[in-house]
């Protein structure tokens, strides 16, 4: 009885943490088109629109180290909440100026504060998700990020974007998905150390550099030069549409089963074999060149892959750390992510600009190819 009232407890806050994560999803995902629409229409560079966009990256890096003190000094549940109204309150200051620069500041404020949601978040799913369902339980969190990521920019039909609405929706958004929060008993208590320094992190456990890195570079930049690709490919605009909606069908019915297989197996060998399957499949996108069907078929299978990366490296570090050593290895694992998306986009793109079409293929498997051949050379469980 008390086994089946701490397995309640535990789907309670998983569901809670999800429904936050789902809210800054959604939130993020009106706000940073809305940034690009807006700067588009006064003329601004694509350069300057891509370093305002992405410039939040970058202080989740600067700001990781302070992470893990915040909530071992504060605690699990104030720091998600503060973390997530702090980020709710900062986006209402873009309503006050259109200057690009001023709004970099403003991102990069933005990206401390949620940084510091997102690794507690994190953090705590891991510490709640059990050992035998990790793998599903960080699938359907990767599920909760990209459904509430897909309805964020369709509320800009509704609420358009342009004047104050658009930043005060993204606000209460937000701040409404901490409410489930204060129904939720206190979270695991952490460990009664102070949280190791970063190095031991990586001493103990290198492997979690690549881990970060191959997350990262995979998280936004094969679906963000997507349509690039398909036109470069000679493929007409229409496509791209559809190559989109596929990419993401894929993620949302193949996902939990590759969660599922990391259980069955371990997490270790579920992301060594998706890196296998993703490698064959992107060396095989420049033969499907005139044949649409084959390329749509290839990225329905891949758009599962590559978010399934995310995933599979929580469930990776949820197995091996616990309490404060896990909201250090989780910051470790974030700055790094970072660092990868904030590079990821333009190595792809430099790959496609040196080899062309095949350079979409050539960058992301010889990104992937560091899992296999991580654990391989570093001989890491």
């Amino acid at each position: 009885m008390v086994a089946m009232v701490g397995e309640r407890k535990n789907i309670s806050t998983l569901v809670v943490i999800m429904l936050c994560n789902f809210s800054a999803a959604m939130a993020f995902g009106l706000l940073q088109p809305v940034l690009s629409i807006r700067m588009e229409q006064a003329g601004q560079s694509s350069a300057m629109i891509g370093v305002v966009v992405s410039v939040w990256s970058l202080a989740i890096i600067v700001g990781g180290p302070l992470y893990p003190k915040i909530i071992y000094k504060f605690g699990v549940k104030p720091s998600l909440v503060s973390g997530l109204v702090l980020t709710g309150c900062l986006i209402l200051l873009f309503s006050i100026s259109n200057n690009p620069v001023i709004w970099m500041l403003f991102q990069f404020l933005l990206g401390l504060a949620f940084g510091h949601f997102w690794v507690v978040s994190e953090a705590w799913l891991n510490t709640v998700a059990s050992d035998e369902r990790r793998g599903l339980t960080t699938s359907l969190y990767i599920v909760s990020l990209a459904l509430g990521g897909s309805v964020g920019p369709l509320l800009i039909n509704f609420f358009g974007y342009q004047g104050f609405s658009p930043f005060i929706l993204c606000s209460v958004i937000l701040i409404l998905g901490t409410a489930p929060v204060f129904f939720l008993e206190n979270p695991p208590e952490l460990d009664a150390e102070e949280p190791p320094r970063f190095r031991l992190i990586i001493a103990a456990f290198p492997m979690i550099l690549i881990l970060g890195l191959v997350a990262g570079f995979t998280d936004q930049a094969p679906a963000g030069l997507l349509p690039a690709y398909i036109l470069k490919a000679g493929f007409n605009i229409d496509l791209v549409t559809t190559a989109l909606f596929m990419v993401g069908l894929g993620r949302l019915l193949f996902i939990i089963p590759i969660g599922m297989l990391a259980d069955y197996a371990s997490p270790r060998i579920a992301l060594i074999l998706s890196s296998l399957l993703c490698i064959s499949l992107v060396l095989v996108l420049p033969a499907t060149l005139g044949h649409p069907l084959y390329l749509l078929a290839i990225l329905f299978l891949l758009g599962a892959l590559l978010d399934a990366f995310y995933a599979l490296c929580l469930a990776v570090l949820g197995k091996r750390y616990r309490g404060a050593q896990l909201a250090s290895a989780n910051t470790v694992f974030v700055m790094l992510h970072s660092f990868g998306s904030f590079g990821g986009s333009f190595g792809l793109g430099l790959s496609m600009d040196a080899f062309g079409v095949s350079g979409y293929s050539i960058f992301i498997a010889s990104i992937v190819v560091l899992i296999p051949a991580g654990y391989l050379l570093l001989r890491q469980h």
